[in-house]
Formats: C-alpha cells, sequence, structure tokens
C-alpha cells in the first residue's frame, strides 16, 4: 500500500510538469501566430 502511495505521488508530479510544459509551449505558440499576424500586416 505504501508503495502505491508513493508511485501516485510521483504520477501526480509527471503530470504537472507536464500540464505546465504544455501551458508554456501553448503560450509560445499563440504568441508566434500573433507576431507572424503582426508581422504580414506590416508588409
Amino acid at each position: 500500500m505504501r508503495k502505491f502511495k508513493l508511485r501516485a505521488k510521483l504520477v501526480i508530479q509527471i503530470l504537472l510538469i507536464l500540464c505546465d510544459l504544455w501551458l508554456k509551449i501553448r503560450e509560445i505558440y499563440l504568441n508566434l501566430i500573433w507576431c507572424r499576424q503582426k508581422f504580414s500586416e506590416q508588409i
């Protein structure tokens, strides 16, 4: 039972890290799209 709890904690930590990474990647992606739109408007 104790091993299971430790594993569950590890899984939760991994999920949190993945979620954080996903949000950062999404933010960068949205910023890139926005920059591209602004850039194409200027040309």
